[in-house]
């Protein structure tokens, strides 16, 4: 819930799909605030995180692992607005790429 205007109606007028029409195991370009992070590690000892994203005033959960963790640790933080390109499956989002909501907004507008 924001208290003032969502910073991200912009991006979901671009994209002009909500969460739940994505389907299960398709990827998809998610505009989405960090609520929190839960940093964990795998049985390798490697770090990855468990995201809780804030996407269209719902909370999903989301997976980080090691190797995105690692290129994009300086995103990883609560309260940022980013775009996660990810897959979808049962409802939880497994994070491929991500960049700041400033910079991909920018991108698609100069495409646009």
């Amino acid at each position: 819930m924001f208290l003032t205007d969502n910073p991200l109606d912009e991006a979901y007028d671009l994209i002009g799909i909500q969460w739940d029409e994505i389907e299960d195991d398709n990827k998809a370009v998610v505009p989405c605030v960090i609520v929190d992070v839960a940093r964990k590690k795998d049985k390798h000892n490697n770090p990855f995180a468990y995201l809780s994203l804030c996407i269209n005033n719902t909370i999903i959960e989301s997976t980080i692992w090691s190797s995105q963790l690692k290129k994009y640790s300086e995103l990883i933080k609560k309260g940022n607005c980013v775009c996660i390109k990810g897959r979808k499956k049962d409802n939880h989002l497994f994070v491929e790429d991500l960049r700041t909501y400033n910079e991909w907004l920018s991108k698609v507008k100069s495409i646009s």
